[in-house]
């Protein structure tokens, strides 16, 4: 085998990917940090530099053109088993990169790769297979030193324990002890299986026996397999563990190394619960989206026979009131799928709880004392004061209904700041100042299967008919959108507290708001266009605009709204939803029609709200959007207010 020729010892690195810029780039740095570098770009040039090169590591993305970077680990590790493996890879192939930790990959590094992160997993990665040199060289100084053997299992950052054909410790390395909590005379001369967590416990017990006798033997000595350990202290560990059996003279000993792989088990989990959260937030979104539609459609048609019959009417009242209770409902799909509309204010905390008090205090029952504390300086944040002010009545009731019988609800104003080291741990979040709104009970508390659904939307313990399971689905999504997160710590019997973390920023408090117009201001001349894809919705929306006295033109797409455009001399005004069929969105069709038009106004209006438009990039930061389904009134206003601005 090769040895490095360079000067320091650091290695061979061969980087594996399609893009020959990056291979460029990692080339000039790693070669003056000491590494010596060979390059491949697809799967065929890795196995042949892999021969002729013999690195010591293999960096390589996750994705290497129609092939699979998984599937080059496994080809490399036949044709070079101590050759380690760095993972680059993408956001969203976060999944394939925990693949890839399953098939023998050291770690992953997210593009764009950062230098320094680079350099410290080379590191690690060379350190790793050092200390794998010398876990083999633990099995042959027992052959030939006990002291020997002692000395490297003294150095060794691996767990290592060594035990008799029954199980019984003969010797443990420091690592071992640390790992474990134990005193060294605690461990020796005891059965291992008091390493061995509870419910594995039973299955470890006589394990080397049956393996003595022809049963386990697909287990000794077949590589590192994951198991559950536990403490002196009672905590429990994630272990991955890898059993060897060596003979010292005419005795066999068997060497348990382990690795506590807590923290990236840990890390796993939420990925998975992360994801989970993501995909169910997508789809309550389309859901929501969908049914603003035919709300839109049920809303406008009892505003218009309203206008018809009387405003007496029981029947149409019912299916007013029906349909406002079904706005709301959608309301809190989108507030936890985050396309809610969030109408954001600087705001001081502080001052919007302390205006709730009186109707928290209110809202719950006499036998619970309300507390409520803050810090000084707490400075301001930027949200929707309605919905966060929804948000603390919802968690306030969830409170109440936690304590049947009476108790204590705190709600706590304070500032945490989350380094970058603790925001690397979590999921979207940046680093910075938090002023975090704590709502704690001394209530009933949650199992442990019931917090780890608690944000879940639809998810609920209430009995059927008393909850619909969207209250703090409502107040996770409302806390992502306003660019925060929140959490939930309970326990059975100890009560609960969520957490909201909302970001500090340094504005000043904004100008008042007006108050809203009593009547639906009317047009004064003005042609619109009308952009809608479903039929009832636009049929409803031309109608609504006929009866405020607009000229009104219409089309379903944008390629027919474009023409609709061009064969109409005056048009003062745009109404498109945002998103539109055809390969045009509602800010493309007004974006090319500005081309022609440069005056031309608009008023867009979706059931998703503008999130996803925004995401795009189309929308210009400052556009209004009109949420469905919308009431006569407020499309009329809107209306004025968006002839009345000035384009540009």
């Amino acid at each position: 085998m090769k040895t490095s020729s360079t000067p320091d010892g650091r290695g061979r690195i061969l980087l594996v990917d399609d893009d020959p810029d990056l291979l460029s780039s990692l080339t000039d740095l790693l070669q003056p940090a000491g590494y010596e570098v060979a390059v491949a770009n697809g799967i065929e040039s890795a196995r042949r530099v892999t021969a002729e090169f013999e690195p010591d590591v293999a960096l390589l993305d996750i994705k290497l053109g129609p092939d699979s970077g998984i599937d080059l680990i496994a080809t490399l590790k036949r044709q070079r088993p101590d050759l380690a493996f760095l993972i680059m890879t993408g956001h969203a192939d976060t999944e394939f990169a925990v693949r890839a930790l399953r098939e023998g990959a050291e770690d992953f590094l997210s593009k764009p790769v950062d230098p320094p992160s680079l350099l410290r997993a080379l590191s690690r990665c060379r350190r790793h297979q050092k200390l794998e040199r010398e876990n083999r060289e633990v099995v042959i100084a027992l052959k030939t030193s006990e002291e020997r053997t002692r000395a490297i299992m003294e150095n060794i950052a691996d767990a290592l324990v060594t035990m008799d054909s029954k199980g019984i410790v003969e010797s443990v390395n420091p690592a071992a002890l640390d790992l474990f909590g134990y005193e060294a005379d605690e461990l020796l001369g005891e059965n291992v299986s008091q390493l061995v967590g509870e419910g594995d416990r039973a299955r470890h017990d006589g394990y080397i026996q049956r393996y003595l006798g022809g049963g386990e033997g697909r287990i000794i000595g077949k590589g590192p397999r994951e198991v559950r350990g536990v403490r002196k202290d009672g905590e429990m560990l994630e272990l991955e563990l890898a059993v060897s059996e060596v003979w010292i003279g005419n005795e066999r000993v068997f060497i348990g190394a382990m690795r506590d792989i807590s923290e990236r088990k840990r890390l796993e989990a939420h990925l998975r619960q992360t994801q989970k959260m993501e995909a169910v937030g997508q789809l309550t979104g389309g859901v929501a989206h969908d049914f603003n539609n035919l709300l839109a459609v049920i809303l406008g048609n009892a505003e218009l026979l309203e206008d018809r019959i009387g405003t007496d009417d029981p029947q149409v009242q019912a299916v007013i009131r029906a349909a406002g209770r079904g706005s709301e409902l959608t309301q809190q799909l989108l507030a936890f799928s985050r396309l809610k509309p969030l109408r954001p204010r600087v705001l001081d905390p502080v001052q919007l709880l302390g205006g709730m008090s009186a109707l928290l205090t209110r809202t719950l029952a006499e036998t619970i004392e309300v507390r409520f504390l803050t810090g000084d300086d707490i400075g301001r944040i930027e949200t929707d004061p309605a919905q966060m002010e929804s948000a603390l009545l919802n968690l306030a009731i969830n409170a109440g209904q936690a304590m049947p019988e009476g108790g204590e609800l705190t709600i706590e104003i304070a500032i945490e700041t989350i380094d970058r080291r603790a925001a690397a741990e979590m999921t979207d979040v940046a680093p910075g100042d938090y002023v975090t709104v704590a709502v704690t009970d001394t209530g009933v508390g949650m199992a442990p299967e019931v917090l780890a659904r608690a944000f879940e939307p639809f998810f609920t313990t209430k009995p059927v008919g008393e909850g619909s399971g969207l209250g703090l689905s409502m107040v996770y999504g409302f806390a992502r959108q306003s660019g925060g997160f929140a959490i939930i710590e309970s326990e059975p019997g100890r009560g609960t507290t969520v957490r909201l973390y909302l970001p500090r920023v340094e504005a000043e408090a904004p100008d008042p708001e007006l108050e809203p117009e009593t009547e639906a201001p009317r047009a004064t001349g003005e042609s619109l266009l009308v952009i809608e894809d479903d039929p009832e919705v636009l049929d409803l929306a031309v109608i609504m605009l006929e009866s405020l006295g607009y000229e009104v033109v219409s089309a379903q797409d944008g390629a027919q709204a474009l023409a609709v455009l061009e064969a109409t001399p005056r048009i003062d005004l745009v109404l498109s939803d945002v998103m539109l069929p055809g390969g045009l969105l509602g800010p493309e069709v007004i974006q090319r029609a500005r081309q022609a038009r440069p005056n031309l106004r608009v008023l867009f209006m979706s059931g998703y709200a503008d999130a996803e438009a925004r995401s795009s990039g189309l929308l210009a930061e400052g556009a209004t959007v009109l949420s469905k389904p919308f009431r006569r009134h407020d499309l009329a206003c809107q209306l004025r207010v968006a002839l009345a601005e000035p384009v540009g």
